[in-house]
């Protein structure tokens, strides 16, 4: 049976490109690390309208998320489409 690699930079610890981000270098005589945790869980919520007017399909839709404990939104969306 394959044994499968373990990947050592999850969404839980601080070793990912999210989370750590380097300030500085370059033509700075200084470079620092910056180690933030971010929380790796998005949620997305809202609602919406859906109607048919002459064969065309339209949408209306309101949504929220909530990224790093912050929520963000309202977001509009309206679409128009045929109905299949």
């Amino acid at each position: 049976m394959p044994v499968l690699p373990i990947a050592a930079a999850t969404p839980f610890t601080g070793n990912n490109s999210i989370n750590t981000r380097t300030v500085g270098g370059g033509s700075d005589p200084f470079e620092v690390t910056v180690i933030n945790y971010r929380s790796p869980f998005l949620v997305g919520y809202g609602f919406g309208a859906r109607s048919s007017l002459f064969g065309v399909y339209g949408k209306l839709d309101v949504a929220w998320s909530e990224d790093d404990f912050t929520s963000k939104g309202p977001k509009f969306y309206v679409t128009l489409g045929y109905d299949f």
